[in-house]
């Protein structure tokens, strides 16, 4: 008998002699009397929650499967997977109401046979009338037991006589009424199709979007091969690919500097143990010396023993010919390096293993020029310049963000020293020596170039992070922000997108930056207002905005350094500097070169023995030559410390 389709009370012959509603209200009270009703319904709730865990287990490992074996994608694999998951929990459901119908006709059972029945012989005693004090006797077997009142089965018939009788409950209350329980059934409807049909299609639709996402993401990845060709094709016109690579120099020289530096720093007048502290060369106090103090620290003797290691360090360079194989990145005039970049991980994330001693490099270069001045040393000058120059030249050529703020570090390293050089009234052949270096050392590359590069790096490392679902699931709170931005500044800068969305804004964003970067900063049109940003659109953008800052300072720099060579040329040949910039072309410049973020001349006053020339800055005012720092202040070239 299954208990849905038919009248329980049916299956018990002892209940025939009675109507279907006393019956009905006989086995609800029988079904709810007693402890046994409590344990069969915690029973079967235990029993629901572990069918409701096996198949939340049972989805997993179909899942899992299908993906790893079968590798079923899109509605295929979605579709297998619902259906395993439905026909588990259809099996469970049934096996849980059978048991239930199994534990209700036990407890009715108990009822009619254990309750109703007489104890001696099992004839039944529904029906009979009771006795005083409740007492019923079985007219089988005379004998007498004691009615159970508390199932409020005992009810009078027409002559007045108290019968062993299923009959109505008192009233109460009720408070499972018709209306509540439809209402209770209704949720339950509801929330069965919202657990196992709404949700679980949201989300299998998601992850059907993040495989296709991915899969989009993954063919847009411009990858090593793009990234070279875009190298390749700056190169120097006419170069072959078998000329000498700067980028094949530099490690050389890395290598034999690894060397030179453990031989020295292991001397005994640089000893950790006798000094108290580990000495680091610092090439920059040769250039820029410490100011005396009265008071002495340890931190100032670590300079200075630092300071004397780096001049030991170049005397062993140049004893070893270590500066005659770095003088060989001015003669290599192709600039590729070989990306290393591990497999599966963005091209933003390749290591160099020469970029943290190529700055060293740069301040090596710098050491040479300032010592090579105070020599009067001009031959060892020009090609101190042309390395450092070489070094921002071979940069340059690159694709990434990074090695675009390296190269015009070393740029500007180098151009610094040359100012320092040309407010000290150098000689026509100085000034002839720096022209040479600088010119031939000069980037033919569009100033945009460095934007392009970025625009694959940038592209690249979106592709890659959208190409792994893992990687994008929870938005911006996926593991892959965590590695790219900190927890604040994800809070901070919005939301993580989609991999299309980000495509388009950042695409968008390129080639603002690239028209920005081929004029100069008074022509560009004024920045749009920042509307609500993705978390990868607010990273580049900053990056972008801050490494156009630097540009446009080096650009300054290189225009006044062409000036402010036409201004000792111009000394030289009348006696002093001119009362303007005007009278400089066309006879030493064939165009005057501009303040970048005015459009019109730099500022130049000219002193009794001397001149000031400085740009406005960025915020375009004249604040006197007050250096810049940050957006305010004037970019000042001389006099120069």
């Amino acid at each position: 008998m299954r208990l849905p389709l038919s009248k329980v009370h049916r299956a018990f012959p002892e209940l025939d002699r009675f109507s279907d509603e006393q019956c009905v209200r006989f086995v609800r009270a029988a079904g709810r009397r007693g402890w046994r009703p409590w344990v069969h319904t915690g029973l079967l709730l235990l029993l629901g929650a572990v069918l409701t865990a096996a198949v939340l287990a049972a989805s997993l490992v179909v899942w899992s499967w299908f993906e790893q074996r079968l590798r079923l994608g899109g509605a295929a694999f979605y579709a297998v997977t619902s259906a395993s998951c439905g026909v588990v929990w259809l099996l469970g459901a049934g096996v849980l109401m059978l048991l239930r119908d199994r534990l209700l006709i036990a407890r009715v059972r108990y009822v009619v046979r254990a309750r109703g029945a007489c104890p001696g012989c099992g004839y039944s005693l529904l029906g009979i009338v009771v006795r005083e004090g409740n007492v019923v006797v079985c007219p089988e077997c005379g004998m007498g037991i004691e009615a159970d009142p508390s199932l409020r089965e005992l009810v009078l018939d027409e002559e007045g006589r108290t019968r062993f009788q299923p009959t109505e409950r008192v009233a109460r209350r009720v408070f499972w009424t018709a209306r509540r329980v439809r209402g209770v059934k209704r949720m339950a409807k509801w929330g069965a199709v919202l657990l196992f049909v709404v949700l679980p299609s949201l989300v299998g639709g998601y992850e059907l979007f993040l495989r296709w996402q991915a899969a989009r993401a993954a063919e847009a990845r411009p990858g090593v091969e793009r990234v070279v060709e875009f190298i390749e094709a700056g190169q120097p016109a006419g170069v072959p690919k078998t000329a000498l690579n700067a980028w094949d120099v530099a490690a050389s020289v890395q290598r034999q500097r690894a060397v030179i530096n453990d031989e020295v720093t292991g001397q005994a007048r640089f000893n950790e143990d006798a000094l108290g502290f580990r000495v680091y060369p610092y090439f920059d106090l040769i250039f820029s010396p410490l100011e005396p103090t009265d008071e002495e620290d340890e931190f100032a003797a670590e300079q200075r023993a630092g300071g004397e290691l780096a001049r030991a360090l170049l005397e062993a360079y140049r004893e070893r010919g270590l500066l005659d194989e770095l003088d060989r990145l001015a003669d290599a005039p192709r600039a590729v390096r070989v990306l290393q970049v591990e497999p599966g991980r963005a091209l933003a994330g390749e290591h160099s293993p020469l970029f943290g001693e190529s700055r060293e490099l740069g301040r090596i270069n710098a050491a040479r020029m300032h010592l090579a001045w105070e020599r009067g040393d001009r031959e060892e000058f020009e090609r101190a310049l042309g390395s450092g120059l070489a070094l921002g030249r071979m940069t340059a050529h690159q694709a990434s963000l990074l090695q675009t703020l390296l190269g015009f570090a070393f740029e500007s390293l180098a151009m610094r020293r040359v100012m320092v050089v040309l407010t000290q009234q150098p000689g026509g052949e100085w000034l002839d020596a720096i022209e040479r270096a600088i010119t031939r050392q000069k980037v033919s590359l569009p100033r945009n170039h460095w934007v392009e590069g970025e625009r694959l790096n940038s592209l690249d490392m979106v592709a890659w992070m959208f190409s792994d679902p893992d990687l994008v699931r929870l938005g911006r709170h996926s593991g892959a922000v965590s590695l790219i931005f900190s927890a604040e500044g994800a809070a901070e800068n919005g939301r993580l997108g989609t991999f299309a969305g980000n495509r388009a804004r950042i695409g968008q964003l390129f080639d603002d930056a690239s028209g920005a970067a081929m004029v100069d900063p008074h022509e560009r049109a004024p920045s749009a207002q920042r509307a609500s940003r993705l978390l990868m659109h607010g990273l580049i953008e900053d990056a972008l905005e801050s490494a156009q800052r630097t540009a446009d300072r080096v650009e300054a720099e290189r225009r006044a350094v062409s000036v402010m060579i036409a201004l000792e040329r111009h000394r030289l040949a009348h006696g002093g500097y001119p009362d303007s910039l005007a009278e400089l072309a066309p006879g030493h410049l064939a165009k005057l070169p501009t303040d970048p973020w005015t459009g019109r001349s730099l500022v130049y006053l000219r002193g009794e023995a001397g001149y000031t020339l400085y740009a406005l800055g960025p915020n375009g005012t004249d604040e006197g030559g007050e250096p810049m720092r940050g957006t305010g202040g004037d970019c000042v070239f001389s006099p120069l410390d």
